[in-house]
Order: structure tokens, then C-alpha cells, then sequence
């Protein structure tokens, strides 16, 4: 039987081609410049943006040049710079009260990053233990869970906060109640058809066989092989409970005069819309610019952990 001769590259040709394992850097630090270079300018710029915001929210009482909610009737209704009759201290203006809109942007920005991340957090908490539990337990603890995401997905959710609201008052601690209670049901039922996709593979069956808890297959072996599909639905829901705290504090049922909040300042200065159009504009770009970042950065983490399309 003839032998098969597999042909060998020359030196010539195999000085040129790439070591492939030479460059894989399997580090937490080698895999985000991996992440980096593959970024699209159009995401790099939204990066800079998002860090640029949560500096300034964060930084909020160094940066921004005057006390928000220092008032002077004198300087009401200024316009910004460039505009006639604008003051040269007040970049974005003043408000109906003369309060500088530049300060009072950076701190709402400030309070509603930081309600929305709670709320984040909190809805991630609650979505991913029911789910995990429901994957993982089946039977009546799976029906009861599944039962309650179905309830919460049938009742429009604005309703239940403003029931919630109305009941136990406008305090923060409400209103982060109701961010962390917001979409908690989205998690859960991502995170149930992943475990459920998961949880028959054989190094679950063998995790089993070697004794380990139920809890411990759930957050030792389980999550951390369902985290991509959750990562990604954190940027989406983020983007939501900017936009539904943005409402509620519209509706004046958010955070309360005089702090300051993006949607709160724009629903105090809607009577002036016709003649000081910039008291809404400024607060309400940022809303839009925000939601509209963290969307972008969502949709593209998605399609670079998404396996089916790599």
C-alpha cells in the first residue's frame, strides 16, 4: 500500500505564515484589546461618549462650574452662548428660576444613571435567580415563576408603578423599588430557555454525579456558560430604565424639586418650550443621547458574542 507524502511548506513559505497560536492572548486584559480592535469606529466613538457621560455623572460635583439649585430671578430664561441676550458664564443658559443649565444637567445626569444602574442591578438579581430557579427546579416552582413573568408581561408595567407610587409615596426608595422590579421578567425567561438548553449537556450531568449542589451547578457552571445572552440584555433594559425613570420623573411622580433629574427638568420646563426652548432641550438630548449609546453598544455586543454570526 502506497504511503500518502503530505507536502511541507518551504522555509521561505513558512517564515510568512502567521503563528496562530502565538498571538492568543487568553487573559481578561488579552481578550478586551481583542474586544477593542474589533470595534467599528462608530462603536469606539459611542464608547468615548458613554465613559466621557459616566465621568461627568461621577464627577458630577467637581465639574460642573455652579451649585445646581442656586437660583438668581435676575438671570431667568437666559439663552446659551451664540444666542442674543446670552450670558458669558452660562454655557447652555439659565432656567425659568436662573439656575444654570450646564450644572443642573450634570447632576441629573447623575441621578439618573445612578437610579437606573439600582435599578439594573436590581432587576438582574430578581430576573436571574427566578430564571436559574425555574430552569433548574421544573415542575410547580417552574410553572409558579413562568405564571408571575406572564402576569408581569400582560399588565403594562407603567400602570403598576404609578399604582405602586401612588400607594407608598415619591420617595427614592420607592422609585428604585419600581426601577428594580422593571423588566425583571425579560431576564427570566431569557435565562430559563438557556438553562434549559444547557442543563442536559455532560459536564452538568457529570458536575451531578460528582456530588455538587444543585446551587452550586447553577452559579458555578451553569451562569457563567449563559452569560453573553445576559450581558447584552443588560444594555437594552438599561436603556429602558433610563427612559422610564426619564417618564415617571416627567410625570412628577420621580425624583422631587429640587433635586435634579433628566425628565424632571424637562417636564418643569415644558410651559416654556415656545420661548425658552433650550430649558427642555438640553436635559431632553441627553436622555435621547444616552438610550441612544447604550442601544448602540447593546446591538453590537450582540452580534460580536453571538457564536451563529462569528
Amino acid at each position: 500500500m502506497a504511503r500518502r507524502v503530505v507536502p511541507t511548506p518551504s522555509a521561505a513559505t513558512a517564515a510568512r505564515l502567521p503563528d496562530i497560536g502565538a498571538d492568543m492572548d487568553y487573559s481578561l486584559a488579552g481578550r478586551l484589546r481583542l474586544l477593542l480592535r474589533r470595534m467599528p469606529p462608530s462603536i469606539r466613538l459611542c464608547a468615548g461618549l458613554g465613559v466621557l457621560l459616566v465621568l461627568l455623572a461621577v464627577f458630577a460635583d467637581v465639574v460642573a462650574p455652579y451649585d445646581p439649585n442656586a437660583q438668581s430671578l435676575l438671570k431667568r430664561l437666559k439663552p446659551p452662548l451664540g444666542l442674543e441676550g446670552a450670558a458669558d458664564s452660562f454655557v447652555l443658559g439659565t432656567d425659568q428660576l436662573g439656575r444654570d443649565m450646564l450644572s443642573r444637567c450634570i447632576h441629573g445626569l447623575q441621578v439618573t444613571l445612578g437610579l437606573a444602574s439600582l435599578g439594573a442591578i436590581m432587576s438582574l438579581t430578581v430576573g436571574v435567580t427566578l430564571g436559574l430557579t425555574a430552569g433548574l427546579a421544573r415542575g410547580v416552582t417552574e410553572s409558579l415563576i413562568m405564571g408571575l413573568v406572564d402576569l408581569q408581561i400582560a399588565v403594562p408595567f407603567t400602570l403598576v408603578a404609578l399604582f405602586i407610587i401612588a400607594v407608598a409615596g415619591t420617595d427614592l426608595t420607592v422609585l428604585i423599588a419600581v426601577l428594580g422590579i422593571a423588566y425583571w421578567e425579560q431576564y427570566g425567561r431569557i435565562v430559563r430557555g438557556q438553562v434549559l438548553a444547557v442543563r442536559e449537556l455532560p459536564f452538568i450531568e457529570a458536575c451531578r454525579a460528582m456530588g455538587a449542589s444543585p446551587w452550586r451547578v447553577a452559579w458555578r457552571h451553569v451562569l457563567p456558560n449563559i452569560a453573553s445572552p445576559i450581558i447584552v440584555q443588560v444594555t437594552l433594559i438599561f436603556s429602558q430604565l433610563v427612559l422610564l425613570e426619564s417618564s415617571l420623573s416627567f410625570l412628577g411622580l420621580g425624583v422631587q424639586p429640587p433635586t435634579a433629574s433628566l425628565g424632571a427638568m424637562v417636564g418643569q420646563g415644558r410651559d416654556y418650550m415656545a420661548s425658552a426652548w433650550w430649558v427642555v432641550a438640553s436635559p431632553a438630548a441627553l436622555i435621547v443621547l444616552v438610550a441612544l449609546i447604550v442601544l448602540l453598544l447593546g446591538d453590537w455586543l450582540r452580534d460580536t458574542l453571538d457564536v451563529r454570526l462569528n
